[in-house]
């Protein structure tokens, strides 16, 4: 007999030993408590957390060794109903809460950074009635597992599927933008048409100077109307970057004015620009990005009322500085040193992405540029960016005539309309297919002063109707609409034959996005972006006559699948 008592106690110290080793290495938080809410056991990651030591926290109420453990008081006013709910049913509940530790020097209870500082952590809990044996609750076992990864996770997957649907939307809203701008811009191009067609013929002296000066403005209006499309555009698609010298001061001065209507009057905006030309070589879409970036977000630090200031200038030949600064709330350090994170953001939910300031570092690094932030809190705040000017990245065949040669971004400019093409047999015959009307209406007009016979059509089924007649006019050369509603201009040159036999022009009011746009750009066939002026258009008709049909047949087909 004294042996079983022997061996069973040994077992039981087995037992005791082993459940030790296990309450002193869960990784849980284990706890329990009396009726009294006194803590009766607590494992050692509790006490680090709590930051106690246990001759501490024995005996203690758990509801004031919580509180000084971190634990919020709504949380603390839920374990009084929990813990109530537990005694009285006696079935096991779940709890959750969260704790602000007093100290972290363990890595497996610590949320800290690399600076030390604590984070709030986050435990779903499950309580168990421990019964006596009449069946009374008597204590409570809480075991309790931090969750604060896992929150973490969902928090993080939220802000990616929030950031994927954003850029879903803006994906939307390009494909949107880009078949308003299609239809907008032939619009422009008509207007813009008519409106040097009636300069050409009001241009003599009997006419009454305020019809020139009409004229002039309406032509001044459809040129803005083209920049703001073609700005738009810009916003909404993902493309490469697209490089020509440009004026810096155009850029901003353009951006500005658009973004103007987004800023509230308590705000005003001065600029600070040198008389001289800023001239760089980039993608001047992805650079007027960066400056309506930098200032929507100055926009957003100020809350009350006060100044953006936009500054450019010329630090040494090959260098110039851009840096937009307001007088809003300022950053601390920490916050400065993130805020090119992607995702990060100090604005409140709905307000940003945490993409912005990401978008604008990788387009000034894709710019071979570099940006720095000054700012302080309650200083305001800088972002000042350099770039590299068209002195030291323009090719060599782009540099001439720098000083002249800003460009607006719109393809809608003052010319000495009609250009005529000397031809010493027969007129040469071209055929339009475009499906606005008002467009074939004055190419038809624009071509027969400029000396050619003009054949036009609204689309591919009627192009392919006029190619198959028995007494259709032979066809020098063809303009044609890249996207037609019942086809592409490409598919229909194809189809009959023509695109290495005969000189061909292509145009359209998209902005490059489309897959045959794109191919034929890279296949080095001459495309005309609308809206175009028509002195460009017909100076590049009559750069595809002087080539030939030779141009078309030494293009990479390859490219357009051919």
């Amino acid at each position: 007999m004294e042996q079983v008592t022997d061996s069973l106690a040994r077992e039981l110290q087995r037992q005791q030993r082993e459940l030790a080793l296990v309450l002193q290495n869960a990784p849980e938080l284990i706890l329990r408590v009396d009726g009294e809410d006194r803590l009766l056991f607590a494992n050692p990651i509790a006490q680090r957390l709590i930051g106690l030591g246990l001759e501490d926290i024995i005996g203690e109420p758990l509801f004031n060794i919580a509180r000084i453990g971190g634990i919020p008081e709504e949380d603390l006013s839920r374990w009084s109903e929990v813990r109530n709910q537990v005694f009285r049913s006696g079935e096991a509940h779940d709890f959750a809460f969260s704790i602000v530790p007093r100290r972290s020097t363990e890595s497996d209870i610590s949320d800290s950074d690399s600076k030390g500082e604590e984070h709030t952590r986050y435990f779903e809990s499950r309580l168990i009635p421990e019964f006596d044996e009449d069946g009374n609750v008597v204590s409570i076992l809480g075991i309790c597992r931090d969750v604060t990864e896992l929150r973490r996770t969902e928090r993080e997957l939220a802000e990616h599927r929030e950031t994927l649907q954003h850029s879903q939307r803006l994906e939307a809203i390009g494909r949107l933008a880009g078949g308003v701008a299609h239809d907008f811009n032939n619009i422009l191009t008509a207007l813009g048409g008519y409106t040097q067609l009636l300069k050409h013929i009001t241009s003599d002296e009997s006419c009454d100077p305020n019809v020139s000066r009409y004229l002039g403005e309406l032509e001044s209006g459809v040129q803005r109307a083209a920049r703001l499309t073609h700005q738009l555009l810009l916003f909404s698609r993902k493309a490469p970057a697209e490089r020509e010298v440009f004026d810096m001061r155009d850029a901003i001065e353009s951006m500005l004015g658009m973004l103007g209507r987004i800023i509230e009057p308590r705000i005003s905006v001065t600029t600070d620009v040198p008389s001289d030309p800023l001239e760089v070589y980039g993608d001047r879409g992805k650079l007027e990005q960066v400056v309506a970036n930098l200032v929507i977000n100055a926009r957003d630090a100020i809350e009350e009322d006060g100044t953006i200031t936009v500054s450019a200038g010329r630090i040494t030949d090959e260098r110039i500085a851009l840096s937009v600064s307001d007088t809003g709330i300022g950053m601390s350090e920490e916050v400065c040193s993130r805020v090119f994170e992607p995702y990060f953001t100090t604005k409140t939910s709905g307000l940003g992405t945490g993409l912005g300031l990401a978008v604008v570092e990788s387009i000034v690094r894709e710019h071979d540029g570099s940006i720095a932030v000054d700012s302080a809190p309650g200083e305001g705040t800088t972002f000042t960016i350099t770039l590299p000017t068209a002195l030291s990245h323009a090719p060599s065949g782009e540099r001439d005539g720098l000083a002249s040669s800003g460009t607006d971004g719109a393809a809608v400019h003052d010319s000495s309309f009609p250009v005529v093409v000397e031809n010493e047999l027969d007129r040469i015959s071209i055929l339009v297919v475009e499906d606005e009307e008002g467009i074939r209406d004055i190419l038809h007009t624009a071509l027969g002063e400029g000396g050619y016979e003009v054949y036009s059509a609204a689309g591919v089924r009627e192009a392919k109707e006029f190619w198959q007649r028995d007494e259709r006019p032979d066809i020098d050369a063809f303009i044609l609409d890249v996207m037609l509603p019942d086809g592409t201009g490409l598919a229909l040159a194809k189809d009959l034959g023509v695109l290495e036999k005969l000189p061909i022009v292509f145009t359209s009011g998209y902005l490059g996005d489309s897959d045959d746009i794109r191919q034929l750009e890279e296949a080095g066939y001459l495309f005309v972006q609308k809206p175009y002026s028509l002195d460009r258009l017909l100076e590049t008709l009559g750069r595809a006559l002087e080539e030939g049909p030779t141009r078309n047949a030494s293009a990479d087909n390859s490219a357009i699948g051919l």
